[in-house]
This record gives C-alpha cells, structure tokens and sequence, in this order.
C-alpha cells in the first residue's frame, strides 16, 4: 500500500538479490498473487493482514483489489511452492478449532500445497521485520544451503544483536510451519 518505507526497500532488495520481478501497488492483485503462488518456487508477500479470531478462514491478506482470505486459500489448486513469506502482521495467528485443528492462513496456504510459511505472529515492527526479512533471505540462499529452520534462527538473532531491537517484539513474531528443510 506503499505506508511503509522499510518494506518498499525490502522489497527491492529482494527483487535485485534473487533477480526477480515483483509486483507493487495495483500490481498486487488477487489474479497476479494467485499466478504467482501457482508458478513461483518462492514467493513473498509485504503487505497487509488481517486476523479474524471469531472467523479464523475469514482471516486475510488485504490486496489492492480486496481481500484474499483463508477461505480462497483453500479452495486453491495447483500450488507447489516451496516457501510463501508473509511479511504482514498477524499472517501466522491462528485459532484452535474442534479436533485441534488451526485454522488461519498458515493452515490454507500449507493445504493448498505450499511447503513451508514465514510469517508474523504479532503486529511487528517494520523496521525490524525487514532487518529480519533480509538476514533470512541472506542465510537462505547461502552456498551450502542451509535449512529453513536455521535460516530462521540466524534471523531472530541477527534483529536481537541490535540493541535497539534486543526485545523479544523485535525479533521473536517470525515462525516458520512447514517443512524446514533446505530449498531444493
């Protein structure tokens, strides 16, 4: 939506670093995500979510012509990608239904045939939720390849030797579901 300064500068990077196209603005349009997500080995996502505790598949990535929720997560087909990031917050929180079932977009995107989910438990800093965003992504597409799961804790501790980003906040939002092995 272009409010935050850190994520249009993430995003950016992102595109530079792995050579990529990326799409902003009206670009970010349910039938572009929805492409993407079908065709697209990794796919990141800095925008906006919303959670809905009370309806947890209406929970949704806000995009520029509306929102795409759970609900149509999960009625997706076709989907093989190996890692979506949801770099938005509240993308991982989910509610706990009868039969211990989340439910969420975590849940959506990971039965819809993604491999692994990053995303944001909470509402968190921008500044710093790039930081982490771009130490991931460092680690993540290093030579030897190390696995998601370290990637991930290489980022939290990267944000937490920051002293202005030390806090728990700053740096513990980020959870990875799926599987944490390496990109293939």
């Amino acid at each position: 939506s272009g409010d935050r300064l850190h994520a249009e500068q993430l995003v950016e990077y992102l595109s530079q670093r792995y050579l990529a196209k990326r799409f902003v603005g009206a670009q970010v349009n349910k039938d572009t995500f929805i492409q993407q997500l079908q065709q697209s080995d990794i796919l990141h996502f800095q925008g906006h979510a919303q959670h809905k505790s009370s309806d947890p598949l209406s929970s949704f990535l806000l995009l520029s012509d509306g929102e795409l929720s759970a609900r149509d997560i999960f009625t997706l087909s076709g989907v093989s990608a190996e890692l979506v990031t949801l770099g938005a917050c509240e993308s991982a929180a989910n509610v706990i239904k009868t039969g211990d079932e989340p439910l969420g977009l975590i849940p959506a995107f990971l039965f819809a045939g993604v491999n692994s989910v990053l995303a944001s438990l909470w509402k968190a800093s921008s500044p710093a939720a790039a930081l982490f965003m771009k130490a991931f992504y460092d680690e993540i597409n290093r030579p030897e390849k190390p696995n998601k799961a370290v990637a991930l804790r290489k980022a939290m501790l990267e944000v937490r030797s920051h002293l202005r980003y030390d806090a728990p906040y700053y740096w513990a939002p980020f959870v990875l579901n799926g599987d944490w092995h390496s990109l293939h």
